[in-house]
Order: structure tokens, then sequence, then C-alpha cells
């Protein structure tokens, strides 16, 4: 039972990576589709989000207790804010004259929460590993899952699905991702805890 929870928190690692470059790709793409100027679209957007890692990697922290169930509750926001990414912006873009702040305030968001369940994923697995193997086991799947959407996201997303369906697919994929941790951790946040995790 021990493996099997090691072997899911390590895959949905390699699933969150995923999408974690997925929802920057698509805010730069979307960004340089709308206004033009992609090299400085995606060079703001890619400085902005991974700088917003770095600030939720600090932020984490701050959380000093229930692990698990912060990292659920992170994995349904995300699937929400990362979800509704692209048609936010489209409708910022078209409806509202300031996309910029709009721009900044999803890239932000996402980077931050994103930069908080590394952190969070390492702690959770420190039982399981010593700290050099964990930390090693888990940069090693996020890397991997990164190069895996940069493959995925211009070669099958963008021409097969297009950047609003690609946008809710992955916040469906960080949907089933907080559901798999639920799962993995039913013993903890037993089933009285399921109307609370998003309070």
């Amino acid at each position: 039972m021990q493996k099997t929870k090691e072997v899911a928190l390590l895959f949905g690692t390699f699933l969150i990576a995923i999408c974690g470059l997925v929802y920057e790709l698509l805010n730069g793409t979307l960004s340089s589709y709308l206004l033009g100027d992609s090299i400085y679209h995606f060079s703001l957007v890619i400085g902005l989000f991974i700088s917003s890692m770095g600030i939720g990697a600090w932020l984490s922290r701050f959380i000093a207790d229930r692990l698990e169930r912060a990292f659920v509750r992170l994995q349904l926001t995300i699937s929400i804010v990362g979800g509704f990414s692209s048609f936010i912006l489209f409708y910022a873009f078209a409806y509202i004259d300031n996309y910029d702040a709009f721009l900044y305030l999803v890239t932000i968001s996402l980077g931050a929460m994103l930069g908080v369940e590394i952190p969070l994923i390492i702690r959770i697995l420190k039982e399981s590993f010593s700290l050099k193997t964990n930390i090693s086991n888990v940069f090693t799947v996020d890397y991997i899952g990164a190069l895996f959407a940069s493959l995925l996201f211009p070669l099958v997303l963008v021409p097969k699905l297009g950047l609003m369906q690609t946008s809710f697919l992955f916040g469906m994929i960080n949907l089933f991702v907080g559901a798999m941790a639920w799962y993995i951790f039913r013993q903890i946040l037993s089933k009285r805890y399921i109307a609370y995790l998003l309070i």
C-alpha cells in the first residue's frame, strides 16, 4: 500500500508538470495570437510564471500541517483556474479594456499555485524516502513531464484540440490528480472532510 501511494504521487507529479507547462504555453500562445509580438509576450509570460512559482515555493512554508488536505484543495483550485484560463483571457480581450491585467493575474495565480505543489509533495513523501532520493525522484518526474508537455503542445494539442479545449482538458487532469490524492489519503481525509475541502 505504501509503495502504491509513492508511485501514485510521483505519477501525479508527472501529470502536474505537464499541466503546468501547458498552462504556461497556453497563456503565451493566446496572448501572441491576440496581441501579436510573440517574442515579447512569450518572454513575459514565461518570466512571470517561473518567478511566481518561486513565490509559491516560498509561500509553501506557511502550510504547517494538513499537507494532504492542502494538496487536494490546491489541485481543485488549479483545475478551475487553469481549466478556464483560456476562456477567461478570451473574454477579457473581447469585453474588457485592460487585457494585460487579466493576463498577469492568471499567469501569476497559476504560477504561484503550481510553485506550492512540489514542496508539498516532497514534504508528504519525506517519510517514504531519504531527502536526497525524495528530491531526485520528484524533480526527475517533474522535468520529464515538462519535456513531454513541450512536445505534446505543438504536435498534438493545438492542432487537434485548439486552445480552449486544451485548457479544459488539462483542468480535468488537475481534477483527476486531486481525486487520486483524495483516494490515496482517504483514511486521513475521511468522507466527513469532503464538504470542507473547498472551505
